[in-house]
């Protein structure tokens, strides 16, 4: 008699224990997410990204005027940690080799790099700025470039990722293939 009542009970647990391990939620989904979660910080970018990320929106919903050019609204950019992998790197890249160019040193460009961080891309664009501000200061100052503003504007971007060293921002806008 036991034997069977330990029997019985062994059963439900060891098939609990089964159930709840396979309701674990895979890797590669919350990946997933956190890659265009702008609130979790994966790459350290130095910056406020959800700030800068509703500060692009703001301007793309409304549509702008880039230096006598109107540029009609566009839709929203989603955050993507691998453009700002690609653009912390060349922020820190131009402080610490003390350049200021979308072409590095060794002759990459914003492709390359974008590429190097994992990005296949299909379109890309790319501002970058020195200026001691803040993630709307910095929104504002590509705004009254033309160059930068049609950057912003593009509706060919889907998604951003900025990132600062110092005084040194780079923004990657793209589209994947």
């Amino acid at each position: 008699m036991m034997i069977a009542m330990k029997k019985l009970l062994i059963l439900p647990l060891f098939l609990m224990i089964c159930l709840l391990s396979n309701c674990k939620k895979s890797d590669s989904s919350t990946e997933e997410s956190d890659q265009s979660n702008p609130q979790k910080d994966n790459v350290g970018t130095n910056l406020n990204n959800t700030l800068m990320l509703q500060a692009v929106n703001a301007i793309r919903a409304t549509g702008c005027d880039c230096s006598g050019e109107k540029m009609p609204a566009v839709p929203a950019l989603t955050w993507n940690d691998q453009l700002a992998l690609a653009a912390k790197l060349h922020s820190e890249d131009m402080v610490k080799n003390n350049f200021f160019d979308h072409v590095n040193k060794e002759g990459k460009s914003p492709g390359d790099r974008i590429k190097a961080a994992g990005y296949t891309y299909r379109f890309y664009g790319e501002n970058i700025a020195i200026i001691n501000t803040d993630e709307k200061g910095v929104v504002a100052y590509w705004l009254t470039s033309q160059g930068h503003c049609k950057n912003i504007m593009d509706s060919r971007a889907k998604e951003i990722g900025v990132a600062r060293a110092n005084n040194s921002w780079t923004m990657d806008l793209a589209a994947k293939l």
